[in-house]
């Protein structure tokens, strides 16, 4: 602890945890302090300041120690290097979503079982979502008729055992849950191996309705 808070040992002994906590993150920690003290054990993430007045991220483990005095002991370990990486990973999703949201159009990633893991509000829009978060988690191929779902179980097949990020192309009819029936062109960019991405990157040009002539 003296070493992550760059501070001498005896200048660390005998202090409160709740001296070493970031002020923002110090209502947090005393709630956790107090639940402790009433038994059982808490792990928190928290901004602890160091002797410099560096706020560095560390992950305590408290745990009550019955004897004559009810006490709470830890362990507290630096997790800092950790949080930054994944604030920089966040951060640059975030940038590619927002990427594929200016850009436009019809995307969607879908994961290497065929599932949504992103889509642009115009491709929710295209399957009648006003959110694209209604499309998260779902097989593209509940959408499919029995042709077009063994169209893309092929266009699948050949995207998780490329080598390389060859576009693959295939036609077929998307039948929406709000009774569309869309005959659209995909073209399927193979992602797999993209630290971010990692899935199948899909952009779907719309070529006929089919809902009347279906309806006819």
């Amino acid at each position: 602890l003296a070493s992550m808070l760059e501070e001498p040992v005896e200048e660390v002994t005998g202090r409160s945890l709740l001296e070493i906590v970031a002020p923002e993150h110090a209502p947090m920690v005393d709630r956790v302090l107090y639940r402790t003290f009433k038994g059982g054990s808490e792990a928190a993430e928290f901004k602890a300041l160091t002797a410099t007045g560096e706020r560095r991220w560390v992950r305590a483990f408290l745990q009550r120690s019955a004897g004559r005095q009810v006490r709470v002991s830890g362990v507290l370990l630096d997790i800092h290097d950790r949080k930054k990486n994944e604030a920089s990973v966040m951060a640059t999703e975030e940038r590619m979503r927002l990427m594929l949201d200016a850009v436009g159009g019809q995307v969607a990633i879908l994961d290497a079982e065929g599932r949504y893991a992103y889509a642009t509000p115009q491709w929710a829009a295209a399957f009648g979502y006003v959110s694209e978060a209604d499309l998260i988690g779902r097989s593209g191929f509940n959408f499919l008729d029995g042709e077009g779902e063994a169209a893309a179980r092929q266009i699948l097949l050949q995207a998780v055992t490329t080598k390389d990020r060859t576009p693959i192309e295939g036609c077929m009819t998307v039948l929406t849950d709000h009774g569309r029936a869309l005959y659209a062109k995909f073209t399927v960019v193979p992602m797999l191996d993209h630290p971010l991405i990692e899935g199948l990157v899909c952009k779907m040009e719309i070529l006929e309705d089919r809902t009347e002539e279906s309806a006819a």
